[in-house]
């Protein structure tokens, strides 16, 4: 989520697009939400990004077989978001679908949240 011009927030689709746009634009952003995605490319290409994400609140979520999102692409992308300082919580659940669960939801939910609490705040 980027708090755009004007304090608009703006939500991009496609998680592995949005993972890849921010490691290429990396900034202080309000929140960032990967929901089954990783950046794109293939597992065996090295990519390196730099920047700094300035504590950026984010996370990272898959299902554990999840065919499209390989265990090894999410554990690069997790490496490059924490190594250029994105506060990040990774997790990955049990299932074999390319789909959002409950604990993700609702970590999603509390970082929102969160967010918009910061913000009341300022």
């Amino acid at each position: 989520m980027d708090a755009g011009a004007g304090g608009a927030a703006r939500v991009l689709p496609g998680a592995c697009l949005l993972a890849h746009w921010a490691l290429l634009h990396p900034r202080r952003y309000a929140g960032l939400v990967v929901l089954t995605g990783d950046y794109v490319g293939t597992e065996r290409e090295e990519v390196s990004f730099t920047g700094d994400f300035g504590g950026t609140p984010s996370l990272l979520a898959r299902c554990e077989a999840d065919p499209w999102v390989p265990r090894t692409r999410m554990a690069q992308t997790e490496e490059q978001l924490r190594g250029m300082g994105a506060h990040l919580t990774s997790i990955v659940e049990p299932g074999a679908e390319h789909e959002v669960s409950a604990t993700a939801s609702e970590l999603t939910g509390r970082l929102l949240r969160h967010t918009v609490s910061a913000a009341g705040h300022r």
